[in-house]
């Protein structure tokens, strides 16, 4: 009996997802359908905060040649990217973090530089210069060495997140 047979009601479960898929919003779409929610500091919106989330993270794998991380396929990244640009405008700096080791903690270091500096650390064609103690020392208790080993991150940093101006009504 189909009812009781718990693997055949998920496979079954699963084709009925499938098949009542409705079409993705479009990100102009999501930006416009987005009303705003009330919290004790005012109005806040919600969906498009998302829209900036997921574009700091698409710029920053960008950079890190790494855009397949987005629902595993470059071309979807590639494709989100194009949207994003063709309908909104935003500022944008980018940083590489920096983590070093101390024996025996870490300290991080936040260093602002353009994307194809950040490439060229990121490639290896260039190294971080071990910091000087007095650096990094906010994030260092006292009596420790930095090793000169560290791992390297990007982040991208957006303002002013906005449609642009032939967007807007």
């Amino acid at each position: 009996m189909l009812g009781s047979n718990p693997i055949i009601n998920k496979h079954c479960h699963f084709i009925k997802m499938k098949t009542t898929e409705t079409k993705e919003q479009s990100l102009l779409d999501i930006w416009n359908s987005d009303k705003g929610a009330q919290n004790r500091w005012g109005t806040y919106y919600p969906e498009r905060r998302e829209l900036e989330r997921n574009l700091k993270n698409l710029l920053k794998w960008e950079v890190e040649a790494k855009l397949y991380r987005f629902k595993g396929s470059e071309e979807k990244a590639e494709a989100v990217l194009a949207e994003y640009r063709s309908n909104f405008d935003w500022d944008t700096k980018y940083s590489l973090e920096i983590e070093w080791e101390v024996e025996p903690q870490t300290a991080y270091q936040s260093l602002e530089l353009s994307v194809e500096e950040i490439k060229e650390y990121l490639s290896g064609d260039k190294e971080p210069e071990t910091p000087s103690y007095s650096e990094v020392e906010e994030n260092v208790e006292g009596g420790h060495k930095l090793t000169g080993d560290n791992t390297q991150s990007v982040r991208a940093y957006i303002t002013n997140f906005r449609l642009k101006q032939k967007q807007q009504s």
